[in-house]
C-alpha cells in the first residue's frame, strides 16, 4: 500500500497501532509464548503512598529481537493494554471503512 499510494490515511492510522508500546509488547508476548518458552511471573502485593496499592500476577522482563520488555502486571495487559489496542485497531478499521464507500 505504501509502494503504490493506496490507501493513504489507512496507513497513517495503522501506524500509531504498529509502533505503539502494547501491541509491541502483546506482539513480542504472543510469539515467545507461541514458540513454547513461558515468559517468568511473580505475584506482587503493593502498598503504600508510592505504589500501585493492588496486588497479582506481574510478567518479568524479557527479551524479543533485541527489544526489552519490561515487567508488566497482567492486570495492564487484560485491562489498558487491551483497551488502547481495540481503540487503534477501531481507528484502522473507520479508516478502512471511509476508504471503500
Amino acid at each position: 500500500m505504501k509502494k503504490t499510494a493506496i490507501a493513504p490515511n489507512v496507513l497513517t492510522d495503522l501506524n500509531p497501532l504498529l509502533f505503539s508500546n502494547e501491541f509491541n509488547y502483546s506482539e513480542a508476548f504472543c510469539n515467545i509464548i507461541k514458540h513454547r518458552r513461558l515468559i517468568e511471573t511473580e505475584y506482587r502485593a503493593e502498598y503504600g503512598g508510592d505504589y500501585r496499592n493492588e496486588e497479582g500476577l506481574v510478567f518479568v522482563e524479557f527479551n524479543y529481537r533485541d527489544i526489552t520488555f519490561h515487567k508488566t502486571w497482567a492486570k495492564d495487559i487484560i485491562g489498558k493494554y487491551r483497551e488502547e489496542i481495540f481503540r487503534l485497531v477501531d481507528e484502522v478499521g473507520l479508516k478502512i471503512n471511509d476508504f471503500v464507500k
